[in-house]
């Protein structure tokens, strides 16, 4: 994550929803980012994006998919 609050991430792939477009992406360590975008996002795979949460962050464990947030 850089200051700030914003994740730097690369697309690995997307899928348009139309009203929204989920986002499947790595952090630099290599660390599995999924985000939820406004559908009129146009996002291409090994693009780099920064973002940063606007309403919620929600964090799994990996190993058992549960919620620890």
């Amino acid at each position: 994550m850089r200051a700030g609050g914003v994740f730097a991430v690369t697309v690995e792939l997307v899928e348009a929803l139309g009203a929204d477009t989920l986002v499947y992406a790595t952090l630099a360590d290599g660390t599995a980012f999924t985000a939820r975008l406004d559908g009129a996002h146009v996002v291409a795979r090994g693009d780099q994006l920064a973002l940063s949460p606007t309403q919620a962050l929600h964090v799994f464990d990996a190993g058992t998919g549960k919620r620890v947030n």
